[in-house]
């Protein structure tokens, strides 16, 4: 089986961003795939996405998301770690100069299931 998707990897055509595409391996039958944003002027953020992909017998269907975001100035920082296997998520709000997250857990929709094709702009996405 051939998949394609041309949008999970965004485009930049601005010098001043770094080339998105992060890494890509498949291991224990998974695709894992990452991104990255990151600009040396123009924007204060940085962040990156990974994503796994399982195939469930019909798709290959997203099994799990991981992303942090860091607001250089402020060090502000947002991580998310989403496990769609169990349909648990977990969301942490701190800062770069803390040693400690607070995380705090939910359930996700029972009908929570997103395909490769199905994903858009991998900088965009949100679970």
């Amino acid at each position: 089986m051939v998949i394609k998707d041309t949008a999970i990897i965004p485009d930049h055509d601005q010098p001043t961003i770094s080339d998105p595409f992060e890494a890509m391996r498949i291991e224990d039958g998974c695709l894992h795939l990452s991104v990255a944003f990151f600009a040396n002027a123009g924007s204060w953020s940085m962040f990156n996405r990974q994503f796994q992909f399982r195939w469930d017998g019909e798709t290959t269907a997203l099994a799990g998301f991981e992303s942090s975001d860091v607001h250089r100035g402020s060090g502000g920082m947002r991580r998310t770690s989403v496990n769609y296997l169990r349909g648990r998520r977990k969301d942490a709000i701190g800062n770069i100069t803390e040693d400690t997250d607070d995380w705090k857990w939910s359930d996700l929709p029972k009908d929570a299931k997103t395909a490769l094709g199905s994903i858009g702009n991998g900088f965009e996405f949100e679970p």
